[in-house]
């Protein structure tokens, strides 16, 4: 995220630098008209008609040439702007990436996935039971690290019991991958991705993992408390999933 600010504020700084550049480039340009206009040394006090139709032209002039910059502007801020936007875009994404494909997400997202698909099988594909099945897994995760914060526990029968892990040390891997689905939702609001980035991405599979989550999210929020960014992604997506 700091690398990416980084980018985002030294394309902001050279854009701004441009800019600024044309600007004082089109103040000169309208000096130099304003006193091509009026002569080396304009008699302003003795004007009548004639300095009247001087001043009406430098006046059609400073328009004519106000305009002009006004357009070229226009037209250098969408095509410097633009770019720049969609290379910031690229490089979120790939942030956003880099976070989803770590192995201690990858880790996570296995083992909720193994959870899921293991119950789908016993109850014969009841999509409902699945699901909450691994609500109840990962809010019961909070209650022991709570509670036992120093035991470890088992999430299958496949668990060694040397690979096990803290309750804690567990826990927090879920929050690590509670809080990157909580950033897709900082992108989302910032106009960073669309509702079509999102589904090109994780073909409806980010509103699966959020819904893992619901029971936590009840149990611990329903309280006056702030809310994760994740818990108000799927509050969002509720009616209106991606």
């Amino acid at each position: 995220m700091k690398n990416s600010c980084s980018i985002a504020s030294s394309c902001c700084k050279s854009l701004l630098g441009f800019l600024i550049l044309i600007i004082a480039s089109l103040f000169l340009l309208c000096l130099v008209s304003i006193f091509q206009q009026l002569g080396p040394f304009p008699d302003v006090l003795n004007i009548k008609s004639e300095g009247t139709n001087s001043v009406n032209e430098v006046d059609a002039a400073l328009a004519f040439i106000a305009s002009i910059a006004t357009v070229a502007l226009a037209y250098i801020a969408y095509y410097q702007v633009s770019p720049i936007k969609n290379t910031l875009k690229m490089e979120f994404i790939r942030h956003l990436d880099e976070q989803w494909i770590s192995k201690e997400i990858t880790e996570v997202r296995c083992e909720l996935w193994e959870i899921y698909w293991n119950e789908l099988k016993k109850t014969h594909g009841h999509k409902e039971l699945a699901i909450d099945k691994v609500k109840t897994y990962v809010n019961d995760l909070y209650i022991n690290s709570i509670k036992e914060p120093s035991t470890s526990i088992k999430y299958n029968k496949n668990d060694k019991e040397g690979d096990q892990e803290k309750n804690i040390e567990r826990f927090f891997r879920y929050l690590n991958f509670m809080d990157v689905m909580g950033t897709i939702y900082i992108y989302k609001n910032s106009g960073v991705l669309e509702e079509k980035d999102i589904k090109i991405l994780y073909a409806g599979r980010l509103k699966r993992y959020l819904d893992f989550y619901q029971t936590y999210f009840d149990h611990c929020y329903r309280e006056k408390r702030p809310k994760p960014n994740a818990m108000l992604l799927l509050e969002e997506w509720k009616d209106n999933p991606p």
